[in-house]
Order: structure tokens, then sequence, then C-alpha cells
């Protein structure tokens, strides 16, 4: 499931469930209203709510720390490569920060050598090797409709079991 909150609309679902003592959080499904609609067509005596996905607190959480974790390494990166007494980071140093951060390409080691007198340092970019760009985008792709097609397939066979259940 894709999550489109923001940080503080899930910190506050987490509190919400915290002070009602519930381990888990409500979140709604997509076109749930319409798929409840199809539920009930042809059952004069059922009405559907609510569709949710029912999400542990626990993962909610573990979804803020990434969220911290990354903005932490993307911040530590561009202070790394930003120049003594430069304000803003050239470009160059963000986008590397971005792509080590976000995306996991590259790295950065600073070494600091322990003989060495003053402040010398030393930097070694080590390069990383980037996924293959149109493949790895269209396998991507591919497995999310295949996988969204089964779920929707699923979704009708068990109704159509339910409807055909007496």
């Amino acid at each position: 499931m894709h999550l489109t909150s923001g940080v503080g609309e899930i910190e506050g679902l987490i509190e919400q469930a915290r002070l009602n003592g519930k381990a888990t959080v409500r979140l709604s499904v997509p076109m749930a209203m319409d798929l409840a609609k199809f539920m009930d067509s042809g059952q004069p005596f059922q009405q559907t709510l609510a569709i949710y996905w029912q999400v542990s607190v626990a993962a909610l959480l573990g979804v803020l720390d990434q969220v911290r974790t990354t903005l932490t390494e993307l911040v530590a990166e561009m202070r790394a490569g930003t120049p003594r007494g430069a304000e803003v980071p050239p470009a160059d140093v963000a986008a590397q920060a971005f792509n080590f951060a976000v995306r996991g390409i590259g790295s950065r080691i600073t070494i600091t050598a322990p003989h060495a007198s003053g402040q010398s340092t030393s930097s070694v970019q080590l390069a990383a090797a980037e996924p293959d760009g149109f493949f790895s985008k269209l396998s991507h792709k591919v497995w999310t409709a295949i996988v969204g097609l089964a779920t929707i397939g699923a979704t009708v066979f068990g109704y159509l079991e339910y409807v055909r259940t007496p």
C-alpha cells in the first residue's frame, strides 16, 4: 500500500490510536465507496459501510523512523560535501547526497589519517553500480501491474464465491 499522508498526519494517527488503546490504525482504501457499491450490488439486504486497511501502529512507526533516518543521512551527506565557509551546498553535492540518502546510489567515505598534522583529511568516492534504468523500471511496472491484476481478480473471485454461497 502507498502512504500518501504526511509525517504529521501519520504521527497524529499513531497518537490517536495510542490514546484509544489500539494497536492498529484504519486507513481508507482508494475508491472504497465504488468498491462497496460493487460488493452490495445484487444483494438486497446487504450494505457495506466501510472498507479499509488495518495497519499496525508498529508499521507506521517504522515508516516514520525510515523518514527520519533518510533525512538525517541527507543532511549529513550535504554537510560533509559542503566546502568550508559556504552557506549553501553546490548542486552536485546536493544531487550526490540525494542519490546516496534516498536512492542508495554511491557513497562517501572520509578518512582522517592518524599521523597527519593539522586538519588533513582524504575523501574517497566509491562508485556504486547503478541499476539498469530502463529494464529495472520496466520490470517494476510489469510486476506492479501483475500484482494489481491478481488483486482485482482475487477480489472479483471472492465476491462471486460469496454471492454463490447460500
